[in-house]
């Protein structure tokens, strides 16, 4: 799962064609659930039981 995330971020920002900065990744240890956003706009989100 580790490599899935690393690779995640790079993946989202390669075809959005965005600076790095303006992509954030948030990341919930409580519910196990991913956004990304950009521009405070969610992207993607992913959730694991």
């Amino acid at each position: 799962m580790g490599k899935q995330l690393e690779l995640l971020p790079g993946v989202i920002r390669s075809s959005l064609g965005v600076a790095p900065g303006r992509l954030s990744l948030r990341a919930s240890g409580q519910r196990r659930m991913i956004s990304f956003k950009w521009d405070d706009q969610v992207i993607m989100e992913y959730c694991r039981d």
